[in-house]
C-alpha cells in the first residue's frame, strides 16, 4: 500500500498542466521527509483529494508503524531518485501535446505539428493513434465487407480509447526492441529501424 501512495504522490504532482510548485522533486522530498518522521498528517496531504478519499490519516498512520522496512525502502529510493516530470496536454482538436520538465522549464516533445518524429517508443505509438484517426483510413474501409469493416472499425476504437492516457502508458526497452504496454492491457510491439522506432505488432484484449 505504502508503494502505490508513493506512485500516487509523484503522478498527482506531475500530471497537471498547471503548475503550482517547482515540481515532483518538491513533492517527493516532502514525502519523503514525512515518511521518515512517521508524520501521518503531512504525508496524507499530499495526496490528491480521491486518494485522501480512499485513504485515512489513521489508516495511513497504521501503515507507516506496520511497515517500517518497507517505508525505510522507499525512502531510499526516493533520495536516489532524479524524476522527470511529464504532462500531456488535451488540445480541442483531440490532439495531445507532451512536455516533460528539464531544468525547471516545461519543453515540449514528440510529434509537432503533424510531423511524425519517431524517436521513441511512445512516438511510433503517437503516430500509429493519429494514423487511425486519419479521414484516409475511411477510404480504406469503404472497400471492406460490412462484417469486416466492422470488426476493424472496432478494433481501431478500443484501441484509441485505451491509449488515450499516455500517462498509463509502461514502456519497456530492449537494444532495438520494445514494447508499450496500456492499462487496459494492450501491448505494442516496437522495432527500431534506422534509428526510427517502427510498430512491429499490436496486441489487443478480449472484447
Amino acid at each position: 500500500m505504502v508503494r502505490r501512495l508513493v506512485a500516487l504522490a509523484l503522478l498527482s504532482a506531475c500530471g497537471g498542466a498547471h503548475v503550482t510548485e517547482p515540481g515532483p522533486e518538491s513533492a517527493l522530498t516532502r514525502w519523503a521527509e514525512a515518511l521518515e518522521r512517521g508524520d501521518a498528517e503531512a504525508a496524507h496531504a499530499l495526496l490528491d483529494p480521491e486518494t485522501g478519499a480512499e485513504v485515512s490519516v489513521e489508516s495511513l498512520r497504521t501503515q507507516l508503524a506496520e511497515n517500517p522496512t518497507e517505508v525505510a525502502e522507499h525512502v531510499a529510493a526516493i533520495r536516489a531518485t532524479a524524476p522527470r516530470a511529464r504532462a500531456v496536454v488535451r488540445l480541442a482538436n483531440d490532439e495531445r501535446v507532451v512536455l516533460h520538465r528539464e531544468d525547471g522549464r516545461w519543453k515540449l516533445s514528440g510529434d509537432l505539428l503533424g510531423v511524425p518524429t519517431p524517436t521513441t517508443p511512445e512516438d511510433a505509438v503517437r503516430a500509429l493513434r493519429r494514423s487511425l484517426r486519419d479521414p484516409a483510413l475511411a477510404g480504406v474501409l469503404r472497400v471492406l465487407a460490412r462484417r469486416s469493416r466492422a470488426a476493424i472499425v472496432s478494433e481501431v476504437e478500443r484501441f484509441l480509447e485505451d491509449t488515450a492516457d499516455e500517462l498509463s502508458w509502461r514502456s519497456e526497452v530492449s537494444g532495438n526492441d520494445a514494447v508499450v504496454r496500456t492499462a487496459g492491457g494492450w501491448t505494442v510491439r516496437l522495432v527500431r529501424e534506422s534509428g526510427e522506432w517502427r510498430v512491429e505488432d499490436v496486441v489487443g484484449t478480449t472484447p
